[in-house]
């Protein structure tokens, strides 16, 4: 007599083949962990779901506080600063790299302001030059600082200088700064 065996089936049909095969015991125990597992994962949907919502308003209380934060900086870095004993551009760009100087920890290399409008209170645009790139085969030369306006009246040595804020990047222009510059530096 020969001894009968079940072929094994192809994968489609091996999860009924396993099935046969357990014993009442069995399948009652397989039922029972497919029921366990299903009540686990819907239980644990609630919780996913609300610490999903936790993680998300955390995240967004800390955007807020460094949001808050970067704009105070902003707001310190382009409040005006007064001068007096300024009758010349040399002696306001002085008080602007003693600006700098105290600010940043390092001197600039030189400050150059331009005259933007005159009258007796002249308004300025100065540059406190960090660092320079020189000109490459007809290329013009980079000049990097910080950019700060000034309204300055020379007769009475008093003058007013704020640090500009700018955004970077392209098109940077066409977009407004978080932190306007104040109406005494124009």
């Amino acid at each position: 007599m020969a001894d009968r065996y079940d072929p094994l089936p192809g994968i489609a049909g091996l999860p009924g083949f396993l099935w046969r095969k357990l014993g009442r015991p069995g399948r009652v125990f397989v039922v029972v962990l497919a029921v366990a597992g299903v009540a686990a994962i819907v239980a644990s949907i609630p919780g996913v779901s609300e610490r999903k919502r936790d993680n998300e308003l955390r995240d967004r209380r800390e955007e807020a506080a460094e949001r808050r934060d970067r704009l105070a900086r902003q707001r310190e870095l382009v409040r005006p600063r007064r001068a007096a004993g300024i009758r010349t551009l040399g002696a306001l760009e002085s008080a602007i790299a003693a600006d700098v100087a105290r600010r940043d920890g390092r001197r600039p290399r030189r400050v150059e302001c331009r005259r933007i409008a005159g009258g007796a209170r002249q308004k300025l645009s100065c540059l406190a030059v960090t660092s320079e790139a020189g000109s490459v085969r007809g290329s013009r030369g980079v000049t990097l600082g910080f950019p700060y306006r000034a309204v300055a009246d020379l007769r009475s040595g008093r003058a007013v200088f704020c640090r500009a804020i700018g955004r970077p990047g392209e098109g940077a222009y066409r977009k407004g700064t978080s932190v306007p510059l104040p109406a005494a530096c124009f």
